[in-house]
Formats: C-alpha cells, sequence, structure tokens
C-alpha cells in the first residue's frame, strides 16, 4: 500500500460507539493505513472523563448508593434524565438520611430536591473543584491518613489551592462564598460520601481530561 506524503490523515467513527467492537477494526484500519489519528464522539465527552479517572485514581469508579452513604454530589448530571435507575437510589439514600448537592448550571429536578444546588456559571467547573478543595485542605477535614498512604504530590495541591479562597471562586462561578463553605463540609463529613459526575462540564475549551483531574482530587479527599 502506497502511503501519501504530506498528508495529514485522520479517521473519525461519527459518535462513541463505547461498548461495541467498531472501534477496534476502525483502529485497525487507521494503523493499516499508516495513522494514528483515529477519534469517535466519544474521546471529547465520555472517553476523556474515564482516562482522567484511570490516571488520577487508577480505576473507573462508580458512585455507592449503598445504605451506609451519607453524601451523594452530583456534577453536571441529571438522573432524572439520563439514568432513572440510578435516581432512585438516590431518592431513597435521601429518604434515609443522606444529604445530596448538585453542581449544575442548570435547575434540574434533582436540583430542587438537593441540600445544596451550587448554580455556577457554565465553564467554571474547575474552580469550583479548587475552591471547594481549597476548604477542605484548609479546615483540615480530609482524611489525612488515606493522603499520607495513597497519594503523591499532596504538599503541591495544598500550595496551589491557596489561591482559591471561596471569595475569589465566587467571582468566577457566582456561587456565593458560604455556600461553596457549606457544600465542602458536608460533603468531607457526611462519611461516606461519593459523587457522580456528568459528561456536561466537559464540552469545553480547556481540556477535558484536565477538568476531570481535579474532580477527581475531590473523590480523593473523601474516599474512605
Amino acid at each position: 500500500m502506497q502511503i501519501l506524503e504530506n498528508f495529514i490523515i485522520g479517521v473519525f467513527a461519527g459518535n462513541g460507539l463505547a461498548l461495541r467492537s467498531t472501534p477496534r477494526v476502525i483502529r485497525r484500519f487507521a494503523e493499516a493505513y499508516g495513522t494514528p489519528n483515529y477519534i469517535t464522539g466519544g474521546w471529547t465527552c465520555f472517553g476523556a472523563r474515564v482516562m482522567a479517572f484511570k490516571l488520577t485514581l487508577g480505576t473507573f469508579p462508580n458512585p455507592d448508593y449503598a445504605e451506609e452513604n451519607r453524601c451523594m454530589v452530583l456534577w453536571g448530571k441529571d438522573p432524572s434524565r439520563s439514568a432513572v435507575l440510578e435516581r432512585h437510589q438516590i431518592d431513597l439514600s435521601r429518604k434515609r438520611g443522606a444529604k445530596l448537592i448538585v453542581v449544575d448550571p442548570v435547575i434540574t429536578s434533582m436540583a430542587k430536591r438537593a441540600d445544596i444546588h451550587a448554580q455556577l456559571r457554565p465553564g467554571t467547573d474547575c474552580a469550583l473543584a479548587l475552591g471547594l478543595l481549597q476548604v477542605i485542605i484548609e479546615e483540615q477535614l480530609y482524611d489525612k491518613e488515606f493522603v499520607e498512604q495513597w497519594t503523591v504530590g499532596f504538599d503541591k495541591l495544598k500550595e496551589h489551592v491557596k489561591d482559591y479562597a471561596p471569595e475569589k471562586v465566587s467571582e468566577i462561578t457566582w456561587v456565593p462564598a458560604d455556600r461553596i463553605r457549606q457544600s465542602a463540609r458536608i460533603y468531607a463529613l457526611n462519611k461516606p460520601a461519593c459523587l457522580q459526575c456528568g459528561n456536561g462540564r466537559l464540552h469545553r475549551n480547556r481540556p477535558r481530561c484536565r477538568h476531570n483531574d481535579d474532580i477527581c482530587f475531590r473523590k480523593g479527599c473523601q474516599f474512605k
């Protein structure tokens, strides 16, 4: 096969194809054609989410809405529309007394029933995550044993989030500073807690994988 020179060749599959064998065939075709440039819609959406979790946590965790769950965070996700069975599990946890925090620019049905709705300005999720981390770290609400045993670079993160006090983050996100502090405290102090992310916050110009990393760090602060 003659490989064209001075051309950049890419293969786009058109959709995520996440659970099918089709991507393997398309990748093989691209390799045979001599190009590493293969992409689907999933790589700018769910694929970036999975990659960030695996790079940061080593796996792709799913929330546990078990009976002992005491706090749930829905970040850019509305199970009422996208995962009805998951919404049912959340409702059961709420009846058992678990707290619910919703981070979403839209007043969704889940936001209406939440204890706290952090209605942030679209595209400012990263700043909000850093602001929440700043409160958790400054007030020493994180799991120190977990951080010491299972994390790398925590000192650098601690130094980095010093610039993201709730007042500054409030100017960026439009979420009131007291609501940022309240959200951080409820999440950190009600153990065990879980955090479920949607894909909506990924559709920004900021590198999507790094966007997810900030959310992963929050999970690590409340991993037990």
